[in-house]
């Protein structure tokens, strides 16, 4: 195989649109590719996508039906590179990676009497946002 189709070769991935919403979304955002996309090729009965990554932009190489028929986009006549798209196998679902994530909150409580001594004090400027959002509130 020569070095152009190699290249090329390793820039395709196939991708099995069986999966549901979910796992699609997550080979969407892994090979950024338009989950939309991917969704409106499911609806036409495709199930699987060959589909060439790019830099700025992806392409469609090659689509199996549900009748297992793959058919090419035309632009690749060439039989060695058809027979060798068809030995890519579909990429796995990426795992979602899990987080340890502790999130504190601050509750405060507020007093208007205590706010309203602090604006006669100092002025409304010396209020806190959430002061003053607490005071709208009321």
């Amino acid at each position: 195989m020569n070095k152009g189709l190699k290249d090329l070769l390793s820039k395709i991935v196939c991708i099995n649109l069986e999966y549901n919403k979910e796992k699609l979304d997550l080979i969407s955002f892994k090979y950024n590719i338009d989950l939309e996309y991917m969704l409106s090729l499911k609806e036409k009965n495709i199930k699987k996508v060959w589909i060439k990554l790019g830099d700025d932009s992806n392409y469609l190489v090659a689509t199996l039906r549900k009748s297992n028929k793959i058919e090419f986009v035309s632009g690749f006549p060439d039989d060695r590179f058809r027979e060798e798209v068809k030995k890519i196998k579909p990429v796995d679902v990426p795992e979602v990676p899990m987080i340890d994530c502790v999130t504190s909150y601050s509750v405060e409580e507020f007093d208007v009497d205590t706010i309203l001594d602090k604006i006669s004090e100092s002025g409304v400027a010396s209020i806190t946002k959430e002061e003053l959002d607490f005071l709208k509130k009321i």
